[in-house]
C-alpha cells in the first residue's frame, strides 16, 4: 500500500514541479535480475536485485513500479524508479531518489526526496525489499525475464486481456 501512495504522490510532484524535474538528480539505476516483488491490476511492483548495494547497516536497491493501462491513461506515467534505502539494523526505510517514465519508457523527470525514516511493514511488499536488499534473499521463482521496459509493457498487456 506504501508503494501506490508514493507512485500517486511522485506523480503528483512530479507534474506539479515539472520545471524541477527538469533540471533534478539522476535516475535510480535499474540493473536485473529482477524479482516480483507484488502484482495488482493496480501495478506491478519488481526490484532490480543489480542495483542491491550495501555498507554496514545500510542498504540500498532500486524498486521499479509498473503502472496499469488505467494509471498510464490517466496520469501519462508508464512507470516509477524509486531509490531504496533502508537501515537494516532498524528496519527502517526511505526513498531518496525516484524517476518518473512515460509509457514509452523515456524518461519525463527525475527528483530527489529528503523524507524522514519510516518503519519497514513486516506485512508489505517493503519487507520483501528490505529482505533482498539487506539479506540478498529472493526466492529464485520471482526473477523476471527481459528489460524493465519490457517487462512493464508487458504486465499492461496482461492486465487488458483480463
Amino acid at each position: 500500500m506504501r508503494l501506490a501512495v508514493t507512485l500517486a504522490a511522485a506523480v503528483a510532484a512530479t507534474t506539479t514541479l515539472g520545471a524541477a524535474a527538469a533540471r533534478a538528480q539522476e535516475a535510480p539505476a535499474v540493473t536485473g535480475p529482477y524479482y516480483l516483488i507484488d502484482i495488482t491490476r493496480e501495478a506491478l511492483i519488481f526490484a532490480a536485485g543489480g542495483t542491491v548495494q550495501k555498507s554496514g547497516d545500510i542498504a540500498h536497491v532500486t524498486v521499479i513500479i509498473g503502472s496499469s493501462p488505467d494509471a498510464l491513461a490517466e496520469t501519462g506515467f508508464g512507470r516509477l524508479d524509486m531509490r531504496y534505502q533502508f537501515n537494516c539494523r532498524n528496519s527502517t526505510y526511505k526513498t531518496p531518489s525516484f524517476a518518473g517514465y512515460g509509457g514509452d519508457g523515456e524518461l519525463m523527470g527525475a527528483l530527489t526526496d529528503d523524507s524522514d525514516w519510516e518503519a519497514v511493514n513486516p506485512e508489505a511488499p517493503s519487507a520483501l525489499v528490505m529482505d533482498l536488499a539487506c539479506n540478498g534473499n529472493m526466492p529464485a521463482d520471482m526473477v523476471l525475464e527481459g528489460d524493465v521496459q519490457m517487462i512493464v509493457t508487458e504486465y499492461r498487456a496482461f492486465i487488458l486481456e483480463q
